[in-house]
């Protein structure tokens, strides 16, 4: 059995999600397509289930020029009530994964107190 710190594992764990990240950019990764017949019955019949969202670029189109225009991030409600929604299921851990400026999640984050935030920082 290994063990290892909190820290350790997320640590890891986003440096997994960078790399597969950055194969994917560069159109390296071959990552198959979501099975909805296979993950749905699942989904139902879970006791507890860890949702790990990639906020941006996964719930909506971000459009990084609108941030350098000064009129901020403009996240669709539509993509806050998708998140709102899942975390009401009390069998959902819900954590939404974010290279937004810190500012702009505090804003979200009163908005779903039962969400968990990460905030992540790409490289370059």
């Amino acid at each position: 059995m290994v063990t290892q710190t909190a820290q350790a594992f997320v640590t890891s764990f986003l440096t997994r999600c960078l790399r597969v990240h950055i194969e994917h950019q560069q159109g390296d990764a071959q990552i198959a397509s979501l099975d909805p017949a296979l993950l749905l019955p699942r989904y139902r019949h879970s006791q507890r289930r860890l949702l790990l969202i990639d906020f941006e670029d996964t719930l909506w189109e971000r459009n990084p020029r609108r941030q350098h225009e000064g009129k901020g991030e403009g996240i669709p409600t539509e993509a806050i009530e998708v998140v709102k929604l899942l975390s009401e299921d009390s069998r959902n851990e819900v954590w939404l994964l974010s290279g937004l400026p810190v500012k702009t999640l505090d804003g979200v984050a009163k908005d779903m107190p039962r969400v968990g935030f990460v905030y992540v920082v790409f490289p370059g």
